[in-house]
């Protein structure tokens, strides 16, 4: 399926928009690829720090920047000068935020290793949270070991605040249970 790109029907014959192959004979387009390459070039080291700021990870970042030249690469924006890094720098942001969320879905934290406390109620925490479906156990692990507010864990998980809030209140009576019972 060929891509429609942002070009007035007025400038093609008729009805039909330019395809890839017309877009490539495009003199503009290679004057606007050759000049968004310089500029992404000389803010490469500015875009991949932003990219690092939000993933935090050196390589994610990387792969942000590249898939974010790639996109500008494809279609690059019909601004002046003055505008053209302001547009780069919200598509690797975007590019990067995308990346994290993604991310994040798939990410369920493990469970947290007991250091300083007795063994034995490291045993009963680590059984309880054991005992737990994994988005609980992921709720109470964000919540209570990590301190993440209730918004960011159900922007993490990809859940409703407030369901984010009752599975911790049931995971938390659940260990409750079973450390009385142990």
């Amino acid at each position: 399926m060929k891509r429609v790109h942002a070009t007035s029907r007025h400038e093609t014959d008729g009805n039909r928009m330019p395809d890839d192959d017309t877009r490539e004979n495009d003199p503009h387009l290679k004057e606007k690829r050759e000049r968004m390459s310089a500029a992404f070039l000389l803010a490469h080291e500015r875009l991949l720090r932003l990219a690092w700021k939000i993933l935090r990870d050196v390589p994610a970042a990387e792969d942000a920047c590249q898939q974010a030249f790639l996109k500008l690469w494809a279609n690059p924006p019909d601004v002046g000068p003055e505008k053209l890094e302001g547009w780069m720098i919200r598509v690797v942001a975007n590019q990067a935020i995308d990346d994290y969320r993604c991310h994040e879905r798939n990410v369920i934290p493990p469970a947290p290793e007991t250091s300083g406390r007795s063994p034995l109620a490291g045993m009963i925490v680590a059984e309880g949270l054991a005992r737990l479906d994994e988005v609980t156990r992921a709720v109470v692990l964000m919540r209570m070991a990590e301190g993440w507010s209730g918004n960011e864990t159900a922007l993490r998980l990809g859940l409703s605040a407030v369901d984010v809030s009752r599975r911790l209140h049931a995971g938390l009576a659940q260990m409750r249970t079973h450390m009385s019972a142990g």
